[in-house]
């Protein structure tokens, strides 16, 4: 395993916990479920704007790292498929 593919991998579990910690928060699994909630009245605006945006934030972060850890196992298919 590469130190760029490691890296990538602790950055990701970081993030996972920092959005379990705000999804944990208001009972919620991703900021789509956070808006809806505020839309409603259920969460106050307010008071989660800054979780609303770290979240998404995280979010996107989360995806961009998976990504990247997919094109890391596609390269490492590629290689050992040609050995």
């Amino acid at each position: 395993m590469s130190n760029l593919r490691l890296l990538t991998e602790q950055q990701l579990h970081e993030v996972d916990r920092q959005i379990l910690e705000i999804t944990g928060r208001y009972g919620i699994s991703s900021v789509d479920e956070m808006e809806a909630l505020c839309e409603k009245g259920q969460i106050e605006e307010a008071d989660s704007w800054r979780d609303y945006q770290r979240l998404d934030h995280l979010e996107y972060n989360q995806n961009r790292l998976r990504k990247l850890i997919e094109g890391f196992e596609r390269r490492s298919d590629d290689t050992s498929n040609h050995h």
